[in-house]
């Protein structure tokens, strides 16, 4: 795996991560 693989996994994870956070607070 080259760094980019990994730092496009990373920001994929990111994104997921503060989609479902802004989801979840604006759902409640």
């Amino acid at each position: 795996m080259t760094w980019v693989f990994i730092i496009q996994g990373v920001m994929a994870i990111g994104l997921a991560a503060l989609a479902i956070a802004v989801i979840l607070r604006y759902h409640r």
